[in-house]
């Protein structure tokens, strides 16, 4: 299962330092990823409203930690078990 590193501010809207937090997930592509977080964590479209429709994937991106690549142009690349990748926004935080 690969792990995601997000950030608690994300999360929780009372967090207002920069801490990180891992999460394992099931799935295995970038789309994938996006959409399992999304589920999980509501309040992550709560944040930014824009990202509750049908293009919301545009608005987060995951970026490999090896390599910086930037996952949302790569959306079949298959993510290891144990590979960590980085959820960020792209509308800034």
């Amino acid at each position: 299962m690969p792990v995601v590193s997000i950030s608690e501010m994300f999360l929780d809207r009372a967090v207002t330092v920069t801490r990180w937090v891992t999460i394992r997930v099931e799935a295995n592509t970038g789309p994938t990823i996006t959409e399992e977080l999304l589920a999980r964590f509501p309040q992550l479209r709560l944040k930014h409203p824009e990202a509750a429709e049908s293009h919301e994937i545009r608005w987060f991106g995951l970026w490999r930690d090896d390599g910086n690549d930037d996952l949302r142009y790569e959306p079949d690349v298959l993510i290891g078990e144990d590979e960590v990748v980085h959820f960020v926004n792209q509308l800034g935080c």
